[in-house]
């Protein structure tokens, strides 16, 4: 499954192969087919960041879609980054959700143990 960006919201959809891919409002690539995957039904997410700090928050590309689709969500939440993106400390606002897991090419952060 891969995530489309409908309207102001993130929903997934299943992924059939590349044929069925077009770009999406920001240029990326979306399934475009309408079958929709359940969010209760996502074990995982990999969520994209521009920054993270050590205790799992995350700087965002803005417009907040991840953070309202990861509000409703029980999946774990795993941010790959490269290392020059894990920074000391970020102000999260009320509404940012916070990873479970950063993954950089130094290795494994697990934000429960931190």
């Amino acid at each position: 499954m891969l995530p489309v960006v409908d309207g102001s919201n993130l929903t997934h959809r299943l992924f059939t192969g590349e044929h069925n891919l077009l770009p999406g409002i920001f240029g990326q690539k979306e399934p475009q087919n309408e079958e929709v995957v359940l969010s209760s039904s996502i074990d995982v997410v990999i969520v994209p960041a521009l920054a993270l700090d050590k205790t799992g928050n995350r700087l965002g590309y803005g417009g907040g879609f991840y953070d309202r689709f990861l509000a409703h969500s029980n999946a774990i939440f795993i941010s790959p980054v490269f290392s020059e993106q894990i920074v000391e400390s970020l102000s999260p606002a009320e509404h940012d959700i916070a990873m479970d897991f950063i993954v950089s090419e130094l290795g494994i952060i697990d934000i429960s143990k931190v």
